[in-house]
């Protein structure tokens, strides 16, 4: 007659290991979703940005008629003190860039980490149009995919 406690005991073995390593990747699946879930916030919210520097600077041109480096935009308004410092702190870092003498400028939103805080750079002038790259190496490039120009 068999010994049916070994043969109990070899499918506990089993049916715990497949318990384990079905948790397992339930848990590196949920890692990887949330990790895209908060690039992807990331992102978004460094585009909303780069539109809030636009307005901002549209503001500033009509008063001084003259663009505004990021510390200017931030001096010049509490509402984009607080939305430059507090929301701004979202994985990207966030450069203004004065063209001829201030009457033209670039903003770039730029992953802290590339591949953790984002995966894509950004950059819009006062032409309105939203460039991008996928490297810190690459050059940026219109548009394309769920962040593309309207």
């Amino acid at each position: 007659m068999p010994d049916t406690r070994k043969a109990n005991k070899k499918v506990w073995v089993i049916l715990v290991a497949i318990l384990l390593l079905s948790n397992g990747f339930g848990v590196v699946y949920h890692f990887v979703r949330e990790h895209r879930r908060t690039i992807r916030d990331n992102e978004s919210a460094a585009i909303s940005l780069l539109i809030y520097i636009y307005l901002a600077q549209k503001d500033y041109y009509e008063t001084f008629n003259r663009y505004a480096t990021l510390e200017q935009l931030i001096e010049h308004s509490d509402m984009t003190r607080h939305i430059l410092l507090v929301r701004g702190k979202k994985g990207y870092q966030f450069r203004i860039m004065l063209k001829d003498d201030g009457q033209d400028w670039e903003a770039t939103a730029e992953p802290l980490q590339w591949g953790k805080t984002g995966e894509h750079g950004f950059r819009r002038g006062s032409n309105w149009f939203l460039y991008t790259r996928d490297s810190p190496t690459s050059e940026y490039h219109t548009g394309g995919g769920w962040y593309a120009n309207e």
